[in-house]
């Protein structure tokens, strides 16, 4: 009889160890205020994952739930990769993080510099384990846009693009009243991306990027004068 609670000790305190591999800092909900000034930049949260254990773990994770405004992007980065949430929102795997190392789970908010709040939870977990080991990951933010030539300052013209996500080409509607109009397209570095217009028709244009990597761009429309007067997001699918 002692034999057997001394076996069922053992297992219940490696049940223990096991579950508590899943440590983060500095906590596992982090809220930031961010006031963006570039257009292209990013509004990043980190909130990093500690490996106690004592061997080698992968940590598998995926996006639960989500709210932002309008033309935000969503993506996560880990010890390898950035992941675009809202064309995939996994479940995606790490690399191997060794005992007593760190991984940033870093939360990437792209506003393009529209002002409000977001936020999103991420359940992560040690792969093959989530049962016992599951913890949700609250990323949240309110965000000043302050970009002199960015989205939040430019005239509210009535440009519509669709589909999004599209596959090799898309739509741009509503500037028939605009003038002569150039449109620009950009990758989230601020490279500009080659596009071909196929057609154009009463103020539509359909847009072909049959060449360009499946992720999020940022669609630029400017007016004779050089003025932006309108931008939007406009994802690619794989």
């Amino acid at each position: 009889m002692k034999k057997s609670i001394f076996v069922l000790f053992l297992l219940a305190g490696s049940f223990l160890t096991q579950a508590q591999l899943v440590v983060t800092t500095p906590n596992d909900s982090l809220h930031e205020n961010i006031t963006q000034t570039d257009e292209f930049a990013t509004a990043d949260i980190h909130i990093y994952v500690i490996n106690t254990g004592n061997n080698n773990v992968t940590y598998t994770w995926e996006l639960k739930n989500y709210q932002a405004p309008n033309g935000w992007g969503v993506a996560i980065c880990d010890n390898n990769n950035c992941y675009d949430l809202l064309i995939n929102a996994g479940p995606y795997e790490s690399l191997a993080v060794s005992p007593g190392d760190t991984m940033d789970m870093k939360m990437q908010f792209a506003p393009y510099c529209i002002g409000g709040s977001g936020w999103s939870d991420v359940v992560i977990y040690v792969t093959g384990d989530s049962a016992n080991t599951a913890v949700v990951l609250h990323y949240s933010t309110d965000l000043t846009a302050n970009c002199p030539n960015g989205i939040a300052t430019v005239s509210n013209a009535a440009m519509k693009v669709y589909p999004s996500p599209f596959q090799s080409s898309f739509t741009v509607s509503g500037l028939e009243n605009s003038g002569n109009v150039s449109l620009s397209i950009y990758d989230l570095k601020g490279a500009l991306v080659p596009a071909e217009v196929k057609n154009s028709n009463a103020g539509a244009f359909e847009i072909a990027m049959p060449q360009a990597a499946p992720g999020t761009y940022i669609l630029k429309a400017v007016d004779a004068a050089g003025k932006m007067i309108a931008s939007s997001t406009i994802t690619k699918s794989e």
